[in-house]
């Protein structure tokens, strides 16, 4: 039996983790309203150095595992810098700005990349430039007393 989907495991269960860190690799400029992207079950991904994955934001407020997200804005693909656990619910920067909390992720094209779902207030994708850098922090993420210092992004 799957523990996420029979509800076995939910809410907060990791009691501290280290950010994860990445660096723009590629960046993409496309807005889509019907994508049907089928967010999985499970509310945490491992993330190792090296691996590429892609980020979008969706303005959908509902988005969750387990749900179809239709309206998303895809930033681009980054490099994992700091490898470790991402988790619905992270709060999502890049470079120093907040731009929104993980939703969920699609595994549609696994195993070449993850794509790691942002909820955001607005789709946009001015913020990224190539080498920006993107961080995952929780309140449990080591070194969260930089997240004092950041801003919120309002597009």
């Amino acid at each position: 039996m799957e523990p996420y989907k029979a509800k076995q495991i939910g809410g907060e269960i990791f009691t501290e983790k280290r950010k994860v860190t990445g660096e723009f690799i590629a960046l993409i400029n496309l807005t889509l309203k019907s994508r049907g992207l089928k967010l999985i079950t499970p509310f945490s991904r491992a993330v190792l150095k090296n691996e590429i994955h892609e980020v979008m934001l969706t303005d959908e407020q509902d988005a969750s595992p387990g749900k179809t997200v239709n309206r998303v804005s895809i930033l681009g693909f980054f490099e994992v810098k700091t490898g470790g656990i991402i988790v619905v619910g992270d709060k999502t920067l890049i470079e120093k700005t907040v731009i929104g909390e993980v939703a969920g992720f699609d595994v549609t094209h696994m195993p070449n990349h993850m794509s790691i779902i942002v909820k955001a207030r607005k789709l946009y994708n001015r913020l990224i430039k190539l080498r920006s850098k993107i961080t995952f922090l929780s309140e449990k993420s080591s070194n969260v007393k930089g997240l004092t210092k950041v801003k919120k992004y309002d597009p």
